[in-house]
């Protein structure tokens, strides 16, 4: 566990004065840089990423997430349209795009087994003039090409395998010791430790977190009929039961239900799988075959009670996380990587100090609002699917029948889906903007 950070008056090296620190600068042998990341996941690798191109140096120190032995990582994301567009400006995506399958759609049906169903959504790209809604990126894929990005990077210096143990902060920066006793020094340290962040506790960011009695379970499985581009997703009164699609006739599973019925799902020998999957799919894709090994995890909603401390900034699941419902989690955390970059990078090149209060209250104002409001949906839909009140499902119902009769209202939920309450952040923006751009449709 990391110490609680120390108010400490820290001693800045003369680089530190103007802008900030050199990523290769040794001063009483502490590493010093800009910005110091913990966490080099996704969130930490994109981070670190995001602010080299911005002109910082930053070092991203932690450990990659490496499944456990024998078993292979069968997580994926969808990522919308502007979260491709900030992998494309960080020139990650090219080498990623392979791996990956574009998302045409996304169909909803329920399956609550009520004497009153709600009509099938279907959330087509076409309908917002779009080409497609985003990308299915496959997590192993995304972290192998970030982590190549990251090493080729001349801002961006990775030290993996280490841990932060303790932190402290002073008025001009920020010090971090790991577990091996190597020491970095910041004016900024960002928090992409996830869910059980250290630097979060040790910042005395005090969180909100709800556990269900719910559990997700993931996998990749091939299958004889094309998925067409659509995620479908099965309401069910346990939870949804996503298919979403990969490269070819495979698509990645996220199930989530009950404890019990996971666990059960988890132990079962493939071919008993196979035929669960396919029981719940009603002949959706056809055949099933070819399935890769199962990862099972909790499920819990988690938000913090404030996204900055003194010279600490949160991002991804070190400030919020939920259950993987409506593709929102990884795309957050990139929202909030691009902005933090935006108000840090436009601090700098202001000669203004990046990890100062008031430079990090802009980015408190910006994402608390998107945060909150997203947390809060995904939560409450999550619980209207497993209550067991009448009202509850005539309440989801009665909803799913007026976004299927008015198709602005469909719309409207399209892009508060697909964007965030705020302004898009520059680094999500495309140069040459195409028909993927957002647009409306009346």
């Amino acid at each position: 566990m990391v110490e609680n950070l120390r108010a400490q008056d820290l001693k800045a090296p003369e680089a530190c004065k103007a802008h900030g620190m050199e990523a290769s600068d040794e001063v009483n042998n502490v590493d010093t840089a800009d910005i110091i990341v913990a966490g080099a996941g996704p969130a930490g690798l994109i981070a670190g990423l995001a602010f080299a191109q911005a002109g910082l140096h930053a070092i991203v120190c932690g450990r990659l997430p490496i499944p456990a032995a024998g078993t292979k990582d069968t997580r994926t994301a969808a990522l919308f349209n502007d979260s491709i567009a900030m992998l494309e400006n960080l020139q990650v995506w090219p080498h990623l795009q392979p791996a990956c399958a574009p998302l045409k759609g996304i169909r909803i049906i329920d399956d609550m087994g009520h004497m009153l169903r709600a009509p099938e959504l279907n959330f087509f790209a076409k309908l917002l003039n779009l080409k497609t809604l985003g990308w299915n990126v496959p997590n192993a894929a995304l972290v192998e090409q970030l982590c190549r990005a990251a090493m080729a990077a001349e801002r961006c210096r990775l030290v993996l395998g280490e841990t932060v143990t303790e932190a402290k902060v002073g008025q001009v920066g920020a010090e971090v010791q790991c577990a091996s006793g190597r020491t970095f020094r910041a004016r900024l340290l960002v928090a992409a430790d996830g869910q059980r962040s250290g630097v979060r506790a040790a910042a005395g960011i005090s969180i909100q977190k709800v556990e269900y009695p719910q559990a997700a379970l993931t996998s990749i499985f091939e299958h004889s009929r094309p998925h067409g581009g659509v995620s479908t997703e099965f309401h069910r009164p346990g939870g949804p039961f996503t298919v979403v699609p990969m490269p070819g006739n495979t698509s990645s599973l996220v199930w989530m239900d009950t404890t019990d019925a996971i666990e059960h799902a988890a132990a079962a020998d493939d071919a008993a799988f196979l035929s669960m999957v396919e029981e719940r799919l009603y002949g959706l894709l056809g055949s099933i075959a070819s399935v890769a090994p199962r990862a099972r995890f909790p499920l819990a909603t988690l938000t913090a009670d404030r996204l900055v401390a003194p010279r600490v900034a949160l991002v991804g699941e070190a400030a919020h996380a939920f259950p993987p419902i409506g593709a929102q989690g990884l795309n957050l955390s990139l929202r909030d990587i691009a902005l933090l970059a935006d108000v840090v990078a436009t601090a700098w090149r202001n000669s203004d100090d990046i990890g100062a209060t008031a430079v990090l209250a802009r980015y408190q104002r910006q994402r608390t609002q998107d945060v909150r409001l997203r947390s809060w949906g995904v939560d409450k839909l999550n619980r209207s699917l497993t209550s067991v009140w009448p009202g509850v499902n005539l309440m989801r119902g009665g909803l799913a029948h007026a976004v299927h009769a008015v198709p602005p209202l469909q719309r409207a939920l399209m892009r508060a889906g697909l964007t965030g309450t705020g302004q898009t952040p520059p680094l999500m923006i495309r140069e040459n903007a195409d028909a993927e751009t957002l647009q409306a449709v009346e």
